[in-house]
């Protein structure tokens, strides 16, 4: 067996390393703690690790203190007082068990829950629908004419499509177009109609879909408050939640908050293989291939002339033979990719695409099975043990959680659970012209179909299903009832707290000795405004030395949910939501739809164009912030000048604040920043609001001044406070 080398450190003694390194410094601390030691009678002259780490760091010595003894446990908590019902206060009392308690998480089951069941729309056969002269007025008909040749085009066009023939008088023998109406469901499928009783056979009825909001969790706790004694100590309600999780859930804890509020979490999937064609420019092009005779978009090889490559030296010969020549790259031989071998079918990388589905509560669905959430309460004891508060010195039954449920439905702050229509009339319209036709500002080929997906749902006002009334010719709706939704079971609610338990000498020691911590409260101010009211806001509401603040102009259209039927998704946005509907084409549906069209008698034979939209439609959303610029001045002196909400959104949370704080997706909302290390335990900075009460943020908002724009201001701060613990009670040091 071989010996290992001598090694040896060799260090630059330049100025900068003098400085960094000090090596001379660290051999003179050794001779002279060894000159010490033996002055002192010591057997062993070799100095200690301490000893070195007075004036060096040793990378590779670990440290540890002994540390009293500690145990914890979470206890399950039923509630005391009300009825875990959704719209209910429920009241926890926190019990005596452990000295301190710590962590809290509000534990729910929502039952499963499906809407309505109503009746299979009735339809009625109808023929004429109007002429040229006087169409209906109709929503779902597009009236396209030209003149008729023949007389079989009537029966060819009904035996055809199986449709409704819309033709003109009978003088000037105008088709106008033909249309076949379907009820589908949200997939494309038909319900099949039972002909003497109007129902879809199997099926009783049809029941719309089911949606939760948003992050359930942060809509559900309205409200949660804690007091001792009859004395509040802290509350907060659902946007503090929604600040915290645009703020502070970093994104190695997005999955798991995200399961735990009610979030769905995206399944990650994959593609079927794809073949790709992998050409290297710069190699071809000093071989001299790229030739002008090559569009510039597209350079394959298949266009080289053999002649062009023979001229190349070192280049093997190349048979163009017309059929194509595959050449995969081989991942041991990595040189391939830049020095292709094949240059007549050039070399081909398989691939595959990553896809990503969403199958959890906010995803439509007949049934939403039961929904279990963990909700992490977020007052200042939960979210650092160093704060936990001394159940030893309050006595038991005086301590209690408020927990305010939120309604299941609301016209303006939003709706927990939300419908979605589980019919769509699949309208399947015909046009016949031998030439192009324009309608409406919409031009249509000869031979055109078009699919079009109406939802049948109470949010379809063109339906007028609340008055019974229906734009469709021929087709009776029952009436649709608005959010009738069918809860199954009751709620479950308990209250998990993490209990700490220490040495009786410790548990003594606090009973005796506890007097005031600081603690952080929150500290929140709601208003409506509009463009009168934008400048100058008054920040009366809040109080105490304010550390930092959140403020948002968040639109009264996002939580409106009697017009707004995005309001599950824009309830906890802080900007507007412009929907935007990308171009669909057949290719990317799943649907089988009518065949090719045969041309009619009289009319030139040409190819069948079909234009269809999906059912449900791929959709996404652009957000418009709804503050440009802020400030913010206080007796008049200026603290933040009138600066971009880019500023406030991103710079500021990416320069400040613990490795814990993220900068927020939403754009809507701002954070105005006091300390220097905001999160952090330790005060770096704030601004005591209490002694200076003139102090007024002055938002900048084209929406809401050039709109007109009605928006609420939500401002929630993070304030300084003390906890004073005395004779079996706790009050805050500072109520005004």
């Amino acid at each position: 067996m071989s010996a290992g080398g001598v090694f040896k450190i060799i260090c630059n003694d330049g100025k900068a390393d003098r400085m960094i390194l000090a090596t001379q410094l660290l051999n003179s601390r050794i001779k002279d703690i060894m000159v010490a030691r033996k002055a002192a009678g010591k057997a062993d002259f070799t100095p200690t690790l301490v000893d070195i780490e007075r004036t060096h760091i040793l990378y590779v010595n670990a440290h540890f203190k002994p540390y009293a003894a500690i145990g914890f446990e979470y206890n399950k908590v039923k509630p005391q007082s009300g009825s875990p019902a959704l719209g209910n206060s429920i009241l926890f009392s926190i019990p005596q068990f452990g000295d301190f308690f710590y962590d809290m998480v509000f534990h729910i089951t929502l039952p499963a829950v499906h809407g309505t069941q109503v009746q299979f729309p009735t339809v009625v056969e109808l023929i004429d629908q109007g002429d040229s002269a006087n169409p209906r007025k109709n929503p779902f008909l597009q009236f396209v004419r030209r003149a008729l040749t023949g007389s079989n085009v009537v029966s060819n066009m009904t035996s055809q499509y199986g449709g409704k023939l819309f033709n003109g008088t009978s003088e000037d023998k105008q088709l106008h177009c033909a249309i076949k109406y379907d009820f589908v469901d949200p997939f494309g499928n038909i319900f099949e109609k039972d002909s003497s009783t109007g129902l879809p056979i199997n099926q009783e009825g049809i029941r719309n879909f089911v949606r939760y909001c948003e992050y359930p969790g942060n809509f559900l706790l309205r409200n949660v408050a804690f007091d001792v004694n009859g004395n509040p100590l802290d509350s907060y309600n659902t946007f503090a939640s929604v600040m915290f999780e645009k703020y502070w859930v970093t994104t190695n804890k997005r999955t798991g908050y995200n399961r735990l509020i009610g979030q769905q979490v995206p399944i990650q999937g994959q593609g079927g293989l794809l073949s790709s064609s992998v050409i290297d420019p710069e190699y071809q092009q000093n071989l001299g291939l790229l030739g002008n005779q090559i569009s510039p978009f597209e350079r394959t090889v298949n266009n080289f002339s053999p002649n062009l490559l023979s001229n190349v030296p070192g280049t093997p010969s190349v048979q163009h033979t017309g059929k194509t020549v595959w050449t995969y790259l081989d991942p041991s031989e990595p040189k391939d990719i830049v020095n292709p071998k094949t240059y007549s079918g050039g070399q081909t990388d398989v691939s595959q695409s990553l896809l990503f589905f969403n199958n959890g509560p906010q995803t439509p669905k007949p049934v939403q099975s039961p929904l279990e959430m963990w909700i992490k309460l977020n007052f200042w004891f939960n979210n650092n043990v160093n704060l936990a508060v001394p159940s030893v010195a309050i006595p038991f039954g005086q301590r209690y959680i408020n927990i305010t449920l939120a309604d299941t439905q609301s016209n303006s702050n939003g709706n927990l659970l939300f419908e979605v229509a589980g019919a769509y009339l699949k309208v399947t319209t015909i046009y016949d012209a031998d030439s192009p036709t324009t309608f409406s500002g919409t031009n249509f080929s000869p031979n055109t179909t078009e699919i079009k997906y109406y939802p049948w749902s109470s949010e379809s006002s063109y339906l007028n299903s609340k008055t019974g009334e229906t734009n469709i010719p021929g087709i009776t709706f029952p009436e649709l009832s608005v959010n009738q939704l069918v809860v199954r079971d009751a709620i479950s609610a308990e209250l998990y707290i993490n209990n700490i338990f220490v040495n009786p000498e410790i548990h003594d020691i606090y009973i005796k000795r506890i007097g005031f911590s600081l603690i952080r409260v929150f500290r929140q101010q709601f208003s409506n405004i509009n463009g009168s009211s934008l400048s100058d806001i008054l920040l009366s509401q809040l109080k105490w030395p304010i550390e930092y603040m959140f403020i948002a102009l968040q639109p009264n259209w996002n939580t409106n949910t009697t017009q707004n039927a995005n309001s599950w998704r824009d309830w906890h946005r802080m900007t507007k939501q412009i929907n935007a509907n990308p171009s669909a084409t057949l290719l990317h549906n799943h649907h089988t739809e009518l065949p090719s069209a045969t041309p009619i008698t009289g009319s030139q034979t040409s190819d069948v164009s079909r234009t269809q939209h999906s059912v449900t439609g791929d959709k996404y959303w652009l957000s418009v912030p709804t503050v440009d610029s802020l400030s913010l001045t206080s007796h008049g002196i200026s603290i933040f000048d009138n600066f971009p909400s880019a500023f406030y959104n991103a710079y500021m949370p990416y320069n400040f604040g613990t490795l814990c704080m993220t900068t927020p997706e939403d754009l809507g909302v701002l954070f105005i920043n006091f300390a220097l290390f905001p999160g952090n335990y330790q005060p770096s900075g704030h601004i005591n609001i209490s002694r200076a009460r003139e102090t007024y943020v002055n938002p900048v908002s084209v929406y809401v001044s050039n709109t007109n724009g009605k928006v609420n201001f939500i401002a929630v701060a993070i304030a300084i406070n003390f906890l004073l613990i005395s004779d079996g009670s706790a009050v805050l040091r500072y109520s005004t």
